[in-house]
């Protein structure tokens, strides 16, 4: 299934909502990995399911078309990023702030989504 903006978006929230909740520094500890056993919602989004796996996939290719570019407009893996933080941060406390700020990132970014445009039923 491809990923819709918003389906990424919400599977993305549902991740770091429990990371900020636990402050693991794994996410393949999380349930949403479990269910959809990807890391990075917002890199399918972007690019399927084999962005990492690709090797001439650049980190600078993805601020352009990240879902989260509200939060991290030098991409992800920049260190002033909160996941460049969260990736750093030594003890559970810290990584619970920047998980948060990642949440709040996605809250952002699916309030500012277009509302759904209601399908018409037709008869026959």
């Amino acid at each position: 299934m491809r990923l819709t903006r918003r389906i990424a978006l919400e599977r993305c929230r549902e991740m770091w909502a429990e990371l900020a909740e636990t402050g693991s520094s794994s996410k393949l500890a999380t349930d949403s990995y479990q269910k959809y056993k990807r890391t990075c919602f917002a890199c399918e989004y972007d690019q399927g399911s084999a962005y990492h796996d690709n090797p001439k996939t650049k980190d600078e290719d993805c601020p352009a078309r990240c879902v989260l570019t509200n939060i991290w407009p030098g991409g992800c893996t920049s260190p002033k990023s909160p996941y460049g933080k969260w990736l750093d941060a030594r003890i559970p406390r810290t990584r619970k702030k920047y998980a948060q700020q990642i949440v709040d990132g996605c809250d952002t970014a699916l309030v500012a989504l277009p509302k759904r445009k209601k399908r018409k039923v037709v008869k026959k």
